[in-house]
């Protein structure tokens, strides 16, 4: 453990008595880095806890309000402001997103965070997460890895959302490769964001569940063996022609 010096509380002396303190720990890994199945210890690595996000009113050069637009600022860090949404634009903080959904799951299912990220200043940030008994390797040295991947925008456009992908996201490129695999689970920044965040909680244990038992399935799909009229049904079917040769 590491002591978490800006989680350092002093205790009221009329309930716990004079001099006490309460003081939380960032959990570590053996080599001090932090662990990656506690996501609160993995977004501080990343950057991405205590940012405070608020939404500030918005004035033109003559100090007129806008009324229909607010900004995003991120006041926990260097007071930037990430965009410009309209009013009724409901925040979700990477804690909220990321922790009380994930959080559960790595508990249960042993989820390893991989990695978290940001683009840009911070508008769109995401955390992946490598599904245990999920990888699959049908036949020797065909590995499949599967990754739980939830994205969150802060920008009035990208929707929170989980998906299963196969990609390993390290850049924008890969980032934008893994958000065109079919998401399970999409959620806009309205007042009854919050509420759903439960039901989005239930939505990604099942999804490791299925993402777990999907390996066996793929495991007896690789033991069939085609025929070679098999193959070539197939071939035929996939590509919309009416014969195949094998010289073609």
């Amino acid at each position: 453990l590491g002591i978490d010096w800006p989680a350092f509380y002093w205790l009221p002396a009329d309930v716990f008595g004079p001099g006490k303190v309460l003081v939380f720990g960032d959990v570590r890994a053996r080599d001090g880095s932090a662990y990656p199945a506690d996501i609160r210890s993995m977004l501080k690595a990343g950057n991405m806890a205590g940012w405070e996000l608020t939404k500030e009113e918005l004035f033109l050069a003559d100090r007129t309000k806008l009324k229909n637009r607010v900004a995003i600022r991120r006041n926990g860090t260097d007071k930037k402001i990430l965009s410009v949404v309209g009013k009724d634009y409901q925040l979700l903080q990477n804690e909220t997103a990321f922790e009380d959904v994930l959080q559960p799951a790595c508990d249960e299912f042993g989820l390893v965070i991989d990695r978290v990220g940001y683009l840009g200043i911070g508008d769109r940030v995401w955390v992946q997460a490598r599904v245990p008994d999920a990888t699959i390797e049908p036949v020797d040295g065909d590995k499949i890895d599967g990754f739980l991947t939830l994205s969150n925008g802060h920008n009035g456009w990208t929707p929170y959302a989980g998906r299963l992908t196969q990609v390993r996201i390290v850049c924008a490129n890969t980032f934008a490769a893994a958000m065109r695999d079919q998401s399970f689970m999409k959620l806009v920044h309205n007042t009854n964001m919050e509420s759903k965040l439960d039901q989005a909680h239930q939505l990604v244990t099942g999804v490791i569940e299925a993402a777990q038992a999907s390996k066996d399935s793929f495991a007896k799909l690789a033991m069939k063996k085609m025929t070679k009229k098999q193959m070539g049904a197939y071939i035929r079917r996939v590509l919309g022609v009416k014969s195949i040769t094998e010289e073609s």
